[in-house]
């Protein structure tokens, strides 16, 4: 497992400096350079991982050494330390704006990155690993003047990765982490005065990171009578590259006593899934959640209560849920908003409708007021059935296991039983859906899919569940009339398939989709992202707003000027109202407004030139209709739309984000340094989990998995 438990204990090496009186704070951006040697992590001699190490303004300074592009950048930290990298590009080749292979010394395929003369590391001549320019100015001659990089290294087989960042008269700001893998750690140290008075001076740590502080202190520049004690409170905040790690000194007249501190990093679960078995929390035609059979009036709303029901923990530990919410027999065209009790009602909403239609949008919101989710109806009166599918852990959430990260996917079409080798499914009958991962397959938890029925020959619904026959749930997932393609998203448990499959995929992650009507359906299942058990490093983690909050309503132009054209693409940019400089895709809810004839919508990241063969969205003309969609995000924060045919009015509400975990603090310089801080963070991630320094990020492809549809 690459996540440690939280351990602060009174053995380790020294790492950290000029301790102060404040806790120590998430890693902030130094002001742009104009000459600096950078920010340097990695082993210190006998001193363990995890370090860092910045050379001082006053002494960093770079040169050029010959016309071939090779340099050194060097120069002293704070407490003397001198440091100093040479650089040069692949033999035969200039430097440019881009990503190189690395060698100790480079040669005619890898830039030279050679770390020596007193350096902060214990690299032999194995150096690999990759480096990244983002800016380099060369003379007349071919002689480095200005300079900007990123190293993602390993010192040789079985040692740790580093990471440096290297910046020589250059305005391009450093790439460092915005927040810590996990919250601060305190322990009170309890110092005992011994037989005698014992006269302590300033406690001090050693000298090269801050990420341990004294917090509170009632040891130093004091005397402890005999046979009593003193304390100090020792707060640790690990980052992203390793442990919090001290030995704090406090002066006694003689050695001083000596108190090593170790703070392992750990995650949070701020932000992970946990799936639960789907549950009923609300049925207004059967008194589940309510007291009376009476449907949701006009203008009306009821606050359900969904923390510590369904498998919800208590409120704060789940931040926000995700439900499965019905309409069932509305007597007027409208909507309901789902939003946290407590808040103001937004200009956002949930479920739209058609009178007398029947159907259900998932929907992903945060919990208000005593763990309590708003259900406002807008016009006419309903029944609404509610149905939890699993939450997202709150900042106070304890939870050290049962969560997990998201990752979007291209997205890929897993079943389709309109191929010639399939069929409809019968009714009562179910079919099992899956992707191979491979090596992965045994850590995915939950799918993000988009559930279609189409060409049904009855009407039903369909039940998404992790395929377990014996434990099928008395939930709705699609809910459908004869003859009508009607889609829903769902985040579905996945289960290994086990005896259902051939051997060799018998670890495959599986869904399972149940036909409950009274006749066969043609059912389509788009795989769009993954949950993980919290074992994948470069994993999202969700970002809930406030409350809803619109983006797009082609009606009034925001967002996208006009309506949507046959055959037509509509490219949307998330506006920083709703996006932090981590974000890599939107929950949203997306709204097809009576589009003119029968269409296919499509939502995919705007950086993916050819459009998925998937859909997210099947309005039939004139259908008010919603879907929540989980999108991936472009490197401007951009996404394209697709209409099929007709001209289609559209509204699009944000939920949430999902962004990177850990964070990586915003440089300020545009798309081309967040792509390569964001994608060094995965990589990094990566190479830190296998031992691996050309390990990649994790990429979810795999190969589909379908079963014949069975009975229940």
């Amino acid at each position: 497992m690459r996540r440690l438990a939280v351990i602060l204990t009174a053995a380790a090496a020294t790492v950290a400096a000029g301790l102060t009186t404040v806790p120590a704070q998430a890693a902030t951006l130094p002001s742009p350079p104009t000459t600096a040697y950078g920010i340097f992590t990695a082993p210190l001699p006998d001193q363990g991982w995890g370090t860092r190490f910045e050379v001082t303004p006053a002494t960093a300074h770079g040169y050029a050494i010959d016309a071939t592009g090779l340099f050194a950048v060097e120069g002293d930290n704070t407490s003397g330390t001198y440091a100093r990298t040479f650089l040069a590009p692949p033999a035969g080749h200039a430097w440019a704006v881009g990503s190189y292979d690395i060698s100790e010394f480079g040669s005619a395929t890898e830039a030279r990155v050679q770390v020596n003369a007193g350096a902060p590391s214990q690299c032999g001549d194995a150096v690999s690993g990759t480096l990244t320019v983002h800016q380099v100015t060369l003379d007349g001659t071919g002689e480095v003047t200005a300079f900007a990089g990123s190293v993602r290294g390993n010192c040789g087989t079985g040692q740790p990765v580093f990471a440096q960042e290297v910046r020589w008269n250059s305005t391009v700001p450093y790439i460092v982490l915005a927040t810590p893998v996990s919250t601060p750690k305190s322990v009170v140290v309890t110092v005992q005065a011994g037989a005698s008075d014992a006269t302590f001076g300033q406690a001090i740590g050693s000298g090269t990171d801050a990420k341990v502080a004294i917090t509170a202190d009632t040891c130093s520049d004091h005397t402890v009578t005999a046979n009593t004690s003193c304390t100090l409170t020792l707060t640790g905040t690990p980052d992203f590259f390793g442990p919090a790690q001290d030995v704090i000194t406090l002066p006694d007249g003689g050695a001083g006593r000596k108190i090593p501190v170790t703070v392992d990093g750990f995650d949070t679960a701020n932000g992970a899934y946990s799936p639960v078995t789907p549950a009923r929390l609300l049925d207004t035609r059967r008194k589940v959640g309510v007291t009376t059979t009476t449907p949701i009036g006009a203008n009306k709303f009821i606050d359900l209560q969904v923390s510590t029901r369904g498998g919800v923990p208590s409120a704060g530990t789940a931040s926000s849920v995700v439900l499965n919410v019905t309409v069932v027999a509305p007597t007027s065209q409208g909507y309901v908003t789902l939003y946290p009790t407590g808040s103001t009602r937004p200009t956002a909403s949930s479920v739209n409708f058609n009178k007398g239609w029947t159907g259900a949008n998932l929907v992903t919101v945060k919990l208000g007021t005593g763990g309590k989710v708003r259900i406002h109806n807008i016009a006419g009166a309903t029944h609404v059935v509610v149905d939890v599918m699993g939450y997202y852990h709150g900042a106070t959430s304890t939870a050290t296991g049962g969560y997990g990260g998201y990752s979007g996917i291209t997205p890929e079409r897993i079943l389709d039983t309109r191929d010639p080798n399939s069929s409809a499914v019968p009714r009562d009958f179910y079919a099992l859906a899956g992707l191979d991962f491979g090596a992965d397959n045994t850590r995915i938890r939950a799918f993000a899919v988009n559930v279609t029925v189409t060409k049904p020959t009855g009407s039903g619904y369909l039940t998404a569940w992790n395929g377990d026959g014996a434990s099928i749930p008395n939930t709705s997932t699609v809910n459908f009339t004869t003859g009508r393609t009607v889609p829903n998203m769902a985040i579905v448990p996945v289960r290994p398939c086990g005896a259902d499959c051939d051997p060799t995929f018998a670890d495959v992650p599986v869904i399972g989709v149940l036909n409950t009507s009274s006749g066969n359906a043609h059912i389509i299942i788009d795989l769009v992202g993954v949950y993980d058990d919290n074992s994948i490093d470069g994993m999202w983690r969700y970002r809930p707003l406030a409350g809803p909050t619109r983006i797009v309503n082609t009606k009034t132009a925001q967002g996208i000027p006009a309506a949507i054209g046959a055959n037509k693409i509509a490219r949307v940019a998330a506006p920083a109202a709703v996006t932090t400089y981590n974000s890599m895709a939107l929950v949203t809810n997306t709204t097809a407004n009576k589009p003119t004839s029968t269409t296919v919508m499509t939502l995919w990241n705007a950086d993916i030139t050819t459009r998925p063969t998937v859909s997210n969205l099947n309005p039939y003309a004139g259908q008010l209709v919603s879907n929540m969609t989980i999108t991936d995000l472009g490197l401007n924060y951009d996404f394209k739309i697709h209409n099929a045919s007709g001209s289609l009015n559209m509204v699009l509400d944000v939920a949430g984000t999902m962004d990177t975990y850990p964070a990586v603090a915003d440089p300020g310089a545009g798309a081309a340094l967040r792509a390569d801080g964001l994608s060094a963070l995965r990589k990094d991630s990566a190479e830190r989990a296998t031992g691996d320094p050309r390990a990649k990020a994790p990429t979810f492809t795999g190969t589909a998995v379908s079963v014949a549809p069975q009975h229940r």
